[in-house]
């Protein structure tokens, strides 16, 4: 079964981490995706100014990438390399 999830994207440049964070508090999604996945430092101050979970995506070509988006505070990471669903 499929069940819609309102997710809002973001791209990390710095200024609109601020956008985020405005974006989410009037929106209130389920989740936010931080794009690409690569940007550690986004995620890291994004969780730390809410509760909503993050999901990183975008550019990830190795596992250790998936461990770094994961340990900097995201929930998941999403990407099409195939080679990677299974980590």
């Amino acid at each position: 079964k499929y069940v819609k999830v309102p997710i809002i994207r973001e791209r990390s440049i710095p200024t609109t981490e601020i956008t985020a964070l405005e974006s989410m508090r009037t929106s209130r999604p389920d989740m936010i995706e931080i794009m690409p996945a690569v940007a550690y430092k986004t995620i890291t101050k994004l969780k730390n100014n809410t509760k909503i979970p993050i999901i990183a995506g975008g550019l990830v070509e190795k596992k250790e990438e998936i461990y770094s988006a994961i340990s900097a505070g995201a929930s998941g990471v999403s990407t099409a390399a195939k080679n990677m669903w299974d980590i």
